[in-house]
């Protein structure tokens, strides 16, 4: 079994849906979709049953096979049941014998079983290697969260974080209306983003996990902060406006250059005061007004010009944390936790209820190391 959807029931509690990969198939290179006939290499059921690990045992009904998690990929949790009950639902499976910590956990931005039904190999003929790399995509764009089950699991359990749960929806099938203005590719989510053509789902964006349930969601460019900040995030191509040229535009790929700097202190009235300090490094990748930012002297220019970008998505993702969600996806009370002595004095500060009101400073430091193939941009004639 690869994948394991679950939603607020129809006929009972929970609709459990399993991908289940068809092993007969899979080394001809079957066309992946999920009725299981001939050549597919996937078979996706419902059905509906009181909890995730009873729908297993009632899943031999008519499955000729032994279904069991230790194969599983991933477990996907739909919007309406996590908005609810997403701890009840998945933090039992931490005892069962078959469940690895290393399963990645994600939230449908719609329901479970459309987003299982729609997930169909494209590129892989196994599925268990298509959700691998889907998910994996963490590590090479900073619009999915990494979400493996422990660290949520550690996020939901101790006061101090609220959980980043990767977002995957099934792709649009409208297209919407016209407007080729620039947008920034992480102002869209999983479900929304303007494509055509190719496989049928997609992942962007995270759902933030608070109280047990899911308080909210984030785009692209807030999940990207929220990375920055715990430490996680890895890399990323920056589209931000030339300072000199309206209309055009200057590409960066931008990377950490060290690990996030966090200063946490208690002001005297109890209030947490924290100082977040992002050092980034980046290449030039293209400058479209044919500008020479790559002289040493002008490079300053487009530094200035990423940090206010990145710095627009810090404000806007920082009030979402503070005052829509009040929730600390930013992992910060794991830093304020070293300052008690005790876990029963951690415990009683109550950090969720103080860091709405915390005073909360993000800045970045970001330096062009590289200019790319180009030493100097040639005019155009």
């Amino acid at each position: 079994m690869t994948a394991v959807g679950v939603d607020r029931g129809r006929e009972n509690t929970l609709t459990v849906t399993l991908q289940i990969a068809v092993a007969a198939n899979i080394a001809g290179g079957g066309d992946g979709r999920g009725g299981a006939g001939a050549g597919e290499t996937v078979l996706v059921t419902s059905m509906e049953a009181p909890s995730l690990l009873s729908a297993l045992e009632f899943a031999h009904a008519w499955i000729d096979r032994h279904v069991d998690l230790s194969h599983t990929k991933v477990i996907i949790v739909g919007r309406e049941l996590a908005e609810t009950d997403f701890a009840a639902t998945v933090a039992p499976l931490v005892r069962f014998p078959q469940f690895r910590p290393t399963i990645r956990v994600l939230v449908a931005n719609g329901r479970a079983e459309a987003v299982l039904r729609e997930a169909a190999p494209v590129l892989e003929a196994s599925p268990g290697k298509f959700w691998e790399l889907q998910v994996g995509g963490w590590d090479v764009t900073e619009f999915i969260p990494r979400a493996d089950f422990h660290q949520i699991y550690i996020d939901m359990s101790s006061p101090g974080a609220a959980g980043l749960v990767g977002l995957v929806a099934v792709r649009r099938r409208e297209e919407g209306p016209a407007d080729p203005s620039h947008k920034a590719k992480g102002s869209h989510m999983a479900g929304t983003i303007p494509r055509r053509g190719g496989p049928g789902i997609e992942m962007m964006g995270a759902a933030v996990i608070h109280g047990g349930r899911m308080v909210g969601v984030l785009n692209g460019d807030e999940t990207g902060i929220g990375k920055m900040v715990r430490g996680t995030f890895r890399e990323m191509i920056k589209t931000v406006r030339d300072p000199l040229h309206p209309g055009r535009f200057i590409v960066v790929r931008v990377f950490p250059r060290e690990p996030p700097a966090v200063q946490v202190r208690i002001g005297d009235d109890g209030t947490p005061r924290v100082s977040v300090r992002v050092p980034l490094e980046g290449d030039i990748l293209a400058i479209q007004s044919g500008e020479h930012y790559e002289r040493p002297e002008r490079t300053r220019q487009v530094e200035q010009a990423v940090k206010e970008s990145l710095m627009t998505d810090a404000r806007a993702t920082l009030d979402k944390a503070q005052n829509e969600f009040g929730a600390d996806f930013f992992a910060l009370g794991y830093h304020a936790k070293r300052l008690f002595p005790t876990w029963q004095a951690w415990e009683a500060f109550a950090w969720d209820e103080k860091f709405p009101d915390a005073e909360i400073s993000i800045d970045f430091d970001f330096r062009v190391r590289r200019i790319g193939l180009l030493r100097e941009t040639v005019p155009w004639r």
